[in-house]
């Protein structure tokens, strides 16, 4: 298989791990289509990476609120009133 197709496959997935390997083995475009296309594809890969740290960051300050005010011992709030 070759590389834009796992890429468009990985993209369409959203694979993270897959798409940032196939990043780091990005090879030499032969020609401006191929270049095209797989600019086109890192584009898209990007926003999906992007949205995905914005996933992660969410969940980290979630559980800054759980670290810094408690869960689950006498008089501190449920995981449910600090969302």
């Amino acid at each position: 298989m070759n590389w834009i197709k796992s890429l468009k496959i990985a993209v369409i997935n959203e694979q993270i791990d897959e798409i940032i390997r196939l990043y780091d083995e990005m090879p030499e475009f032969k020609d401006v289509e191929e270049m095209k296309q797989a600019s086109a594809l890192i584009e898209i890969a990007l926003t999906i990476l992007q949205s995905e740290k914005s996933k992660i960051n969410d969940i980290l300050k979630k559980l800054e609120k759980i670290k810094k005010y408690g869960v689950g011992t006498v008089g501190h709030p449920s995981i449910s009133s600090i969302q």
